[in-house]
């Protein structure tokens, strides 16, 4: 789902849905984001609703493992 797609009540949803999810990352993570090689971050409420500030870390070494990029994103709440 491209950001376009996204219905009315979008930021009521619960991003547990991976098309919706997609939808709302195409609209927060731009092209010079992804050229940064950015991570979203979707804090979300008890209820899966995202709470309305994105968090959004740049230069994100894809390559290396998920556990050292869980290690080093760790000081996030």
């Amino acid at each position: 789902m491209r950001f376009d797609d996204l219905p009315e009540n979008w930021t009521s949803l619960p991003l547990d849905d991976a098309p919706l999810a997609s939808g709302v990352i195409d609209l927060v993570i731009g092209y010079r984001d992804r050229q940064r090689d950015t991570m979203l971050i979707l804090p979300c409420d008890q209820h899966d609703v995202a709470v309305p500030r994105p968090i959004l870390i740049g230069e994100i070494d894809w390559a290396q493992s998920d556990g050292d990029r869980r290690r080093a994103t760790s000081v996030l709440p």
